[in-house]
């Protein structure tokens, strides 16, 4: 049943309904004075008021009053005039009324008799009746002071207003009752007796205002009858609403709409002046109305200096009315909306209103399906752009309302310049509301100027959300590129017009390489994972990657680039600048091929190849215009040029080399090779450009000359005239005089005239249409028999077989510069098309012709010949190996006989190749063995490639020869440089291959731990004699064990199965074993094998051991009496400890409790008494975790974010406080320096930046760290505590009331402090005893620290306090504050069986805001109410709980049963109850939070409840490093 409510109500709340209808009309009752006290059924008891001014103050007052009358002479009571006869304008004035009642048909008329007063007596009158303790009294006088003011509204009396602004002033609590805010409410509300045209005079509204702001400034919780006749005078003549003399009170009642209002300057100014805020200029002077009025504003002026300071008067007044309160606005601007009238004969208060209550989803929505319309009214256009700019500022939600609200903005169309810059201002607050509000935005112009409705703003919108959001903006337009491609449809030709339109009229505003890395970024939505057509998005990704860096070459960029080209230096900034981002762009692009889109496809090989060059620029010119011709015909080529002339990063080259080694990617080692060998010199190229353009830029040296030196050597070309050089290259095919270019190249009689002559234009035609064939070739084409390639070749070797054949193979080998990169191009393009024998056949006669010339002694050696040479190595070796086998036996032998290291580099690759070509490996071991160890003493570069094909590939007769697997190979050969190693030292200690033995033998061990990490269990004889092996050799005596034999016992140690190393110590310590093993080698793994715990415990058992050790130390370190336990005496015979002193069992029990706290506890009293346990030498494993946690608790940020991380730190550091104090207590001086800065800003900034809060938490934690905080280690940093506590209170001395409850709790901590440690606590408090005093001096009601005070000059010889029995009394002020709450809990648990159970939780709710402690009284109850079927009951009942463990973190696991209990409830409200609260209680739960997630992941499983959210969060809050 319903709770009983008092005989007197304090002050109207929205919780009581009004009985009966209210009168109709502007009626109030009217009765004799004598019948105040019996008007009303039920008394109203005012709020408790201040303390009464003096009877002689009072007198004076009221003198002053009466004398200020006296001098403006009161004229006697009007009396009631008589209803007049309706007239015409009286009833459409009538019908006017009727109208604002239909309006606000709930706001009830004063149901209070006034007794009417003179205005001179109005004062002594409430201060009687005050003193008679007549409430009914006072609110009618009141009632009747109102009804004067309400019937000469026009000219109110001034002593009538002056008394009652007086009593506003000191006693504004009478003002708080039902009758009297409805008597207020009604002069808020137009008057029907004056002419409805005119607003008259708002000296009373202001008034009026200002009342009930002061009765309802400290409340917070505002009747509802406020925003009812905000509304009505919102949409009727806004006489107050748009006073700035009633700003306060408007702004704490359009709290209730949560709308974030447009800034002053932003509003329209010219509207604001018409609204009747102005007291005396712009309104209709009513005919009664004097000269005076002027007067009367200057008094009404002076209310601001009687309002209380504006600091803390605007709060959220309607939280607890919010939603009847949105129900009631929703009504009335619906009602207003839908009625039938024009759309444009819409009222500028309307859209005011829509303006101020934005902050409602519904609202906003029914607002913007009008704004354009709104917009185009010339009458409406001002109140318009502040609704526009309104609805921007409020979508703050991004729900789906909020994202069709921005569709709709987006789809406004406005043309006037003036309306169109105030839309993209309201673009920009839109981007600021809410972070995924940027996506939105992007996303929905994009698709509307796809769409048939385009919006021609629409690249407007989008060059300002690039200028809003540089870095972001990119990514989010990419991401709609990317959506856009994986449509069914290809829209790659669209995406391509589209991105060119928006980078042109965007004026190149845009981060390219941002945008090109959001192209690059992977996607896990679902449509993404079921995409149809994976391999087309990449390729289509690749191509935009393109068509992007060559968008990025903006109008500077070529003028930059013609300009260089033309030896001019203008603009090489730009053109630095943009070569920089397409290297950059071009790194990121390999990246994504090889980490990103193995992801999301399989490309074919040809489709790979193609994505990688294209992105580098090296593939065929057609395919970056094909799809639309463009780049135009005319600019074509030089943006290519470009693009592709850019210094290359080793970033880029390093990943196309893994790329090559990958065998999951289709692109070969040899390719990679390849094209980074073309990318390097293109890059050295476009690096020489990129220097040029550096020393360009830099000053001149003085000596320097200033004509251009042109260098003749083709091998390091100037940068301008590569440039130019490519600018002119001319097209050659294969019809043209090969030959004839040829002797232009390489002249058979070299002409003095000629040496400046610059070939370099004909040799790079000629590389380019190579390299063109040589592309088409790789892509897999069948090779055309008369190619540029085979012309080229027919044309050499028709030189070659000349009669001056030899002079044309020095004329070659003279400008090797020119003739070595097409012998190359030649070469790759014949590995290519092996099939064609025809011209491998031609290629290597070449090859040996050219030879047979330059092998003449006369000639130098030089690059061609070395050249020649290696490619004809390579040619004999890939056709004379034939199989494997063979070409082990060839390799062995150029290793045994020749030493060529040419000889041999060629044929190991031919043997790689063929090993990777799947033959199979039919060799025998001791081939195999013999061509490592000659590869090995040659320091061969193919060593490492040779193994990784050897042993990727599966050994045919491993029958015939067993011993031919990888491990027993590789063992062989260490084996056997262990063996030879002595005899070279002694031999040839200077040599080189004795030097050389450590990279090799480092090689194998790597093999071999890969091979098998425990090292001994592939082959144990072989390997065991790698180990342990013993040279008894007398000559050989001094030589020292091989250097890798510790690395390979240590990873046995470590690394081995126990039964590995059971069978390797019984080979050991076997009686039959041969005398063959190395005793030192023997003993050392022996002793490892005894001592490393890690080893005999076993990792599996590793904390059940440690638990014995644990118990172990706690026996030994705790004193106690009797015998012997068994669990010591089990430790005992177990670790093989003997009996150590109690100080050295408790340091190692500290130390292992700093490396593993939870497995003590809670924490054994021994550790918490130790000192030396904040010792920071002694490192801890969550030093770091706290760390954080404390830096985030003093955390400045008053974002929402920081105030949820903010109060995350805090529960996470009082459950340390409470669990693992010690792990905090080591903090405490960076606690005690993170105070420090912080007391020198002003109270209001002080609150704002959340340092009071910081405060509060830290003295919380400091209470739950009591006893230990106490302890003489943590004397210094507490001591630093209170003094900044100490300065906190003396800074902020005015604002004791705000400081209230820090002041009270850090005096109980004080209070604390002298129990524990007396004599440290009256010496910190002695030698701050002055600053003490002055605070109790300015806060008097502070009983507690004044008998503190009062006890400091009392200490004994022993340091502690002589008190008596009063002090004994007065000296625990905290017990009697428990008392009296112990008192109203008595009052208060039988009403949790008589009472409604709801009411009497509310009430234990207020009363634990202030005292949470109290709640530990009632956590049985609590726990029974948590699983309430009552929604309302169950939810305060979880807050409550919470609460209470939030203050005491120590009675967690005491609500876990329950916990447990609800979340396995068969009532699925009560599960998601408790899910909704998992996080915050498993936080504040830690040790169990294992248990209570395993619960929540059977919930998800078995009841069919979605719980990944909540374990989600659960998870992220417990892990709180992620959220920093």
């Amino acid at each position: 049943m319903n709770r009983p409510k008092p005989a007197a109500a304090r002050r109207p709340s929205a919780l009581v309904k009004p009985s009966g209808h209210p009168p109709p009309g502007d009626f109030i009752a009217l009765g004799l004075k004598g019948q105040a006290s019996e008007s009303k059924a039920s008394a109203t008891l005012l709020k408790p008021a201040s303390a009464g001014l003096p009877s002689e103050r009072k007198r004076e007052a009221s003198a002053a009053l009466a004398g200020c009358s006296g001098l403006t002479g009161l004229s006697k009571r009007p009396k009631l005039a008589s209803t007049p006869p309706l007239s015409a304008l009286g009833r459409l004035a009538e019908a006017a009324v009727a109208e604002k009642r239909a309006i606000s048909p709930s706001i009830k008329e004063p149901s209070v008799i006034p007794i009417e007063v003179a205005p001179t007596v109005l004062l002594d009158e409430i201060e009687s009746a005050e003193a008679e303790g007549n409430d009914d009294r006072i609110e009618g006088v009141l009632c009747g002071a109102v009804k004067q003011l309400k019937m000469n509204r026009a000219k109110p009396d001034t002593t009538l207003y002056l008394s009652l602004m007086y009593l506003a002033k000191i006693k504004p609590n009478i003002f708080a009752t039902e009758g009297v805010i409805e008597a207020l409410c009604s002069l808020l509300r137009r008057d029907s007796s004056i002419n409805f045209k005119a607003k008259g005079n708002s000296l009373v509204s202001v008034l009026t205002c200002n009342l009930l702001m002061a009765a309802y400034e400290e409340d917070e919780n505002w009747p509802e009858i406020f925003v009812k006749v905000y509304i009505e005078d919102s949409l009727g003549e806004r006489v107050w609403v748009d006073s700035p003399h009633c700003k306060t009170f408007v702004e704490n009642v359009q709290t209730a709409f949560s709308t974030k209002m447009p800034p002053k300057n932003i509003l329209s100014h010219m509207e604001v002046g018409r609204g009747g805020g102005d007291l005396s200029a712009g309104n209709s002077p009513h005919p009664s109305v004097p000269d005076e009025e002027d007067s009367q504003s200057e008094l009404l002026i002076a209310e601001d200096k009687m309002s209380p300071e504006e600091e803390g008067q605007l709060m959220a007044r309607y939280d607890d009315l919010a939603e009847s309160v949105e129900e009631y606005v929703l009504d009335i601007l619906r009602d207003q909306l839908n009625r039938r009238q024009p759309m444009d004969n819409v009222s500028r208060n309307l859209l005011r209103l829509l303006t101020a209550t934005c902050g409602y989803k519904e609202i906003r929505q029914l607002a913007v399906q009008r704004l354009e319309m709104w917009l185009q009214n010339p009458k409406l256009t001002r109140p318009a752009q502040d609704l526009l700019m309104s609805v921007c500022m409020n979508c703050n939600t991004h729900g789906s309302e909020d994202v069709e609200v921005v569709s709709n903005l987006i789809k406004i169309r406005l043309k006037p310049k003036v309306l169109l810059n105030h839309y993209m201002l309201c673009v920009r607050s839109l981007l600021n509301a809410h972070r995924d509000n940027l996506g939105t935005v992007v996303k929905s112009v994009i698709f509307n100027e796809l769409s048939n409705a385009r919006n021609p703003n629409n690249m407007q919108i989008l060059y300002t959300v690039l200028q809003h959001s540089p870095e972001l903006a990119p990514k989010f337009l990419a991401m709609v590129f990317q959506d856009l491609l994986t449509n069914k449809d290809d829209y790659l030709r669209a995406s391509r017009a589209l991105l060119r339109e928006i980078i042109k009229q965007t004026k190149h505003e845009i981060n390219f390489q941002a945008f090109c890395l959001g192209l690059m970024q992977e996607r896990k939505e679902p449509q993404y994972n079921e995409m149809e057509f994976k391999d087309r998005f990449v390729i289509h990704i690749t191509d935009l990657l393109a068509v992007s860096m060559m968008l990025s070459i903006t109008a500077q960029v070529k003028e930059a680039g013609i300009a260089w080209d033309k030896g001019e230096k203008k603009n090489l900034e730009v053109l630095r600048s943009f070569q920089n981002q397409i290297a950059a762009i071009q790194r990121d692009a390999v990246w994504w091929l090889h980490t990103v889109v193995p992801s999301i496809t399989k490309l074919a090989p040809k489709d790979y190849v193609h994505c990688l060059h294209k992105v580098l620029f090296t593939e065929q010119p057609e395919t970056y215009y094909k799809w639309d011709n463009w780049p135009p015909e005319s600019d074509r080529n030089f943006f290519l040029r470009l693009c592709s002339e850019v210094p290359i990063l080793e970033d880029t080259l390093m990943r196309i080399l893994v790329i090559g080694l990958s065998r999951d990617l289709p692109l070969g080692p040899a390719d990679a090779m390849e094209l980074a060998d073309h990318l390097h010199e293109r890059g050295a190229t476009g690096g020489q450009t990129f220097h040029s353009l550096l020393t360009a830029s830099l000053p001149s040296r003085r000596d320097s000359d200033d004509v251009p030196r042109v260098k003749t050597s083709l091998e390091t070309p100037q940068g301008q005239g590569r440039i130019r050089a490519l600018a002119q290259i001319q097209v050659l095919s294969p019809k043209d005089d090969l030959a004839a270019l040829l002797l232009q190249l390489f002249p058979l009689t070299p002409d003095p005239r000629w040496q400046n002559s610059n070939p370099r234009a004909l040799a790079l035609a000629l590389q380019q249409s190579l390299g063109k064939e040589l592309a088409q070739a790789r892509q897999g084409k069948a090779p055309v028999p008369a190619g540029m390639a085979m012309k080229l070749l027919q044309a050499l070797a028709a030189l070659l077989n000349a009669p001056r054949g030899g002079t044309m193979a020095v004329a070659m080998h003279r400008n090797h510069v020119v003739s070595c990169p097409l012998l190359r191009l030649l070469s790759q393009y014949q590995r290519c098309v092996p099939q064609d024998a025809a011209f491998s056949s031609l290629f290597f006669k070449v090859l040996m012709q050219m030879l047979q010339w330059l092998e003449n002694p006369a000639v130098e050696d030089g690059p061609l010949r070395s050249q020649l040479k290696a490619l004809a190595l390579q040619y004999s070796s890939r056709h004379r190996i034939r199989d494997v086998r063979g070409g082990f036996l060839h390799l062995a032998e150029a290793l045994s006989f020749r030493r060529d290291a040419e000889v041999i580099g060629s044929t190991v690759c031919a043997l790689i190749a063929t090993l990777k070509s799947g033959e199979n490996c039919n060799v025998e071991p001791e081939v195999v063995s013999k061509v490592l160890q000659g590869l090995t003493e040659t320091h061969s570069p193919y060593l490492e490639e040779l193994l990784v094909a050897l042993f990727s590939v599966t050994v045919e007769t491993s029958s015939r020869f067993p011993a031919t697997g990888p491990v027993s190979m590789v063992s062989s050969l260490l084996l056997q440089q262990k063996e030879e190693t002595p005899v070279k030292k002694e031999t040839e200690s200077a040599s080189a291959e004795a030097a050389g033995l450590g990279p090799s033998s480092g090689l194998f061990i790597d093999w071999l731990e890969t091979l098998d990490p425990e090292v001994i269990k592939s082959c144990p004889d072989l390997q065991q004699r790698l180990l342990f092996s013993w040279n008894k050799d007398p000559s050989a005596s001094q030589a020292e064990p091989p250097s890798f034999r510790p690395y390979l016992l240590a990873l046995l140690t470590h690394q081995s199965s126990w039964t590995t190393l059971h069978r390797c110590i019984a080979t050991l310590l076997s009686r039959s074993r041969e005398p063959r093993f190395d005793p030192t080698a023997s003993l050392d793994f022996l002793w490892a094998c005894i001592h490393i715990p890690r080893i005999w415990q076993g990792r599996d058992q590793r904390i059940p051991q440690v638990n014995g050790l644990l118990s172990c130390c706690r026996s030994k370190g705790t004193p106690h009496t009797g015998t012997t336990g068994p669990s010591e005496e089990s430790c005992q015979s177990r670790f093989q400890i003997s009996p150590c002193n109690c100080h050295v069992c408790n340091d190692l029990l500290l130390q292992i409790y700093l490396q593993l706290p939870d497995l003590l506890l809670p924490v054994p009293e021994a550790l918490l008494s130790i000192e030396g346990a904040k010792d920071s030498s002694s490192p801890c494993k969550l030093d770091g975790l706290v760390h954080r946690f404390i830096t985030l608790l003093a955390d400045s940020g008053n974002s929402k974010s920081c105030e949820n991380r903010l109060w995350d730190a805090n529960m996470a550091c009082r459950k340390l406080a409470v669990t693992h104090p010690i792990l905090l207590l080591r903090h405490l001086p960076m606690v005690a320096a993170l105070l420090h800065g912080r007391v020198h800003l002003n109270f209001q900034e002080f609150r704002q930046q959340n340092h009071l809060t910081f405060f509060l938490h830290v003295l919380g934690i400091l209470e739950l760290l009591q006893p230990h905080v106490f302890q003489s280690e943590h004397q210094e940093a507490l001591w630093d505590c209170l003094l900044s506590f100490i300065r906190l209170l003396l800074s902020y001395r005015k604002s004791s009331r705000h400081l209230a409850p820090f002041i009270s709790k850090f005096v109980q901590f004080i209070q604390r402090y002298i129990t524990s440690n007396a004599p440290a606590a009256i010496a910190f408090l002695q030698k701050h005893s002055d600053p003490l005093h002055d605070l109790s001096s300015d806060n008097s009601d502070l009983a507690v620290l004044k008998s503190l005070l009062a006890g400091l000059s009392l200490p004994s010889k022993n340091g502690a306090l002589d008190r008596g029995a009063e002090d004994e009394k007065d000296g625990e002020p905290w017990r009697r504050v428990g008392h009296s709450d112990l008192v109203i809990i008595t009052v208060l648990s039988p009403l949790l069986i008589f009472l409604d159970i709801l009411e009497v939780l509310t009430d234990i709710d207020e009363m634990s805001r202030r005292r949470p402690e109290v709640l530990a009284f009632f956590s049985t109850h609590l726990q029974r109410f948590m699983s309430s079927s009552e929604e309302t009951c169950r939810n305060l009942a979880f807050s409550l709980a919470l609460r209470s463990i939030q203050n005491n973190p120590s009675i967690a696991s005491g609500f876990l049963p329950t916990f447990m209990y609800c979340l396995g409830s068969r009532d699925f409200e009560v599960v998601q109850t408790a899910l909704r609260n998992l996080p915050e209680y498993t936080l504040l739960c830690q040790e169990h939070a294992a248990g209570l997630l395993q619960r929540a992941f059977l919930v998800g499983m078995y009841g069919q409840t979605d719980t990944s959210s909540q374990i989600s969060e659960t998870l992220k809050i417990l892990h709180m490093e992620a959220m920093i």
